[in-house]
Formats: C-alpha cells, structure tokens, sequence
C-alpha cells in the first residue's frame, strides 16, 4: 500500500488553489483532488506510513488541513477490515498530528459494520461525516469538532440498499 507524501500533498494544494475558484460544487472538488492525486503519488516522505489507510478526502477548516481515511486495523490476515475512520492534520505541510480513530462503526452505530470511503463537511457548527458501510448502505455521524469524535446522528443508515417504496422487478 502507497503512502501519501509531502511532495504529493503539495502538488495537490497547489492545483486546489487553482481549481477551488471555479469548482461548482463538492463533487467536482472531490474530482479535482482525485485526478491531481493521483499523478502526484509518491512515497518520498509518508506522512501517515504507521497505519494502513485507503480512501482519503481533505477539510480545511481555520486554516488548517484535515485528512480522513479509512483505517485497516491490523487482524491477522490476509484481508482487510475498514471498521474506522482515522485523522490526521496540519497547517504547514510539513509537521502532522495524529488524531487517531475518530469514528468506529462497530462501536458508534448499532447498524453499521465497515466505516469506507469518509468524507467529512462543516455547516452551521457542525461537522457531518459520510461513509459507506460497505456496498449495503451510506451513514452519517456528526461532531462539534473535526476530530470528533463523531457519533451516528441517525440511528440508521441515510441510503440503505432497500430505499423505502422500491419493488423489486418481477
């Protein structure tokens, strides 16, 4: 597993400044990021090479950078298992903190098994946390602050696979 370095990071900043004036919406920021990141990948200088993470997204939030990803704990296989989302932060760059886990499926809901995929937004003091249970539904959790910790703001799931007043094809 790659891990996200300065040098990336960096060449990723740089085409958000650019982009962040003309992009409409999340979604295109979110393209943004992903097409940039994706031809900056490095491993010069990982800054998150202690943990196995996947699916990263970014927050800046006062002036300073949020990442959230997927966490893989470590189960004695050969497999993986995403049950919880890990921050990490910084505002120059160069020198991170670990938030540590930030929300755990498996703890903070009573419906939910995996924590894939996060992506975090801040409205009216507020920090809403979206992440996929897998492919059976998508969740929300909410927090006061960026690092949580985030609790299940439902009860459920906001998508389930089964939306309300579908049939099935006969």
């Amino acid at each position: 597993m790659r891990s996200l370095s300065l040098h990336a990071l960096g060449v990723m900043v740089r085409a958000m400044e650019r982009i962040l004036p003309t992009a409409q919406s999340p979604v295109a920021l979110a393209g943004a990021i992903w097409l940039f990141g994706l031809a900056a990948l490095q491993a010069d200088y990982p800054i998150m090479a202690h943990r196995h993470t996947a699916d990263p997204s970014a927050l800046v939030h006062n002036q300073r950078l949020y990442l959230y990803a997927s966490n893989d704990d470590e189960n004695g296989t050969n497999r993986y298992s995403m049950t919880s989302i890990v921050c990490f932060s910084t505002e120059d760059l160069k020198n991170w903190t670990d938030h540590g886990i930030v929300f755990s499926a498996t703890q903070h809901t009573a419906w939910a098994t995996y924590a894939w995929a996060p992506s975090v937004l801040y409205r009216d003091g507020v920090f809403y946390l979206y992440f996929a249970n897998g492919g059976a539904s998508i969740g929300v959790a909410t927090s006061s602050l960026p690092t949580g910790p985030f609790r299940d703001a439902r009860g459920s799931p906001l998508i389930s696979a089964s939306p309300p007043g579908a049939a099935s094809p006969t």
